[in-house]
């Protein structure tokens, strides 16, 4: 049977887990970055169906897109798992199940692994018409071909790879 637990996260990533019976357990998450970095040196030499690397696949018109990618996958997507690993692997084995009081980084993960959207579906259509709105306002002023979503022009990773 999985065991199904309430999880609340606080401000330092701490989990305070409650199961069935209301006994409360703390969990202290893994920060060991050297962790997360092999694993995203482990992801960059993946081949992808033609054999090539994945890193590879972000190349376009001469423009390597992968180091802009860096950044989120770290810490987005291999910091997080490191952090919550020993929760993360019970969950994939179907030991454990999860009720968030907050939706906070280890809800983030735990949706990635179920393939679930946002819980908070208001917040994502505020957020697309905020977005809209910025691009709307900037394409008034500015004429361009392509656009990134960034609150400053002068984006340090576009700017960069531009070059």
């Amino acid at each position: 049977m999985i065991k199904r637990l309430r999880v609340r996260e606080g401000n330092t990533g701490i989990l305070y887990l409650t199961d069935a019976a209301g006994e409360e357990e703390r969990y202290i998450p893994d920060y060991d970055l050297d962790k997360a970095r092999e694993l995203l040196l482990e992801f960059q030499e993946l081949k992808d169906a033609e054999g090539r690397c994945l890193k590879d696949n972000y190349r376009v018109e001469g423009h390597n897109w992968y180091p802009a990618m860096v950044s989120y996958l770290y810490w987005h997507l291999f910091y997080l798992y490191i952090k919550y690993k020993k929760l993360a692997d019970r969950y994939l084995d179907g030991e454990i199940d999860f009720e968030f009081v907050n939706h906070a980084d280890f809800c983030a993960l735990i949706d990635l692994l179920r393939k679930e959207k946002t819980a908070d579906p208001w917040r994502l259509k505020l957020f697309r018409m905020l977005v809209r709105l910025n691009n709307g306002l900037v394409l008034r002023w500015h004429k361009v071909e392509l656009m990134f979503f960034r609150f400053s022009l002068n984006d340090f990773r576009s700017t960069e790879i531009m070059e």
